[in-house]
């Protein structure tokens, strides 16, 4: 097998769980701003996130959240 010398059109990021316990709170939402899909795995609920394209909305578990900030093209979204 060959390698064609594309890149391909997902990228993945370790994500770092950090220890805490947090009570039990909201989903939050969260925007993709990068170039072709994302798909992550909370560190702490196992839960899959898949954002199928630029400018995808997700709302994140509340224990998965401190770690999803790290994530690059990830931007929180707040309520108006």
């Amino acid at each position: 097998m060959s390698y064609s010398g594309q890149q391909p059109s997902y990228k993945l990021y370790k994500v770092h769980a950090h220890h805490f316990s947090p009570t039990k709170q909201a989903p939050v939402a969260f925007e993709y701003t990068g170039r072709a899909s994302l798909i992550l795995t909370g560190p702490f609920s196992w839960k899959k996130y898949y954002f199928d394209a630029p400018g995808a909305q997700v709302l994140i578990d509340a224990e998965d959240v401190i770690s999803m900030n790290m994530v690059p093209y990830l931007k929180r979204v707040y309520p108006v």
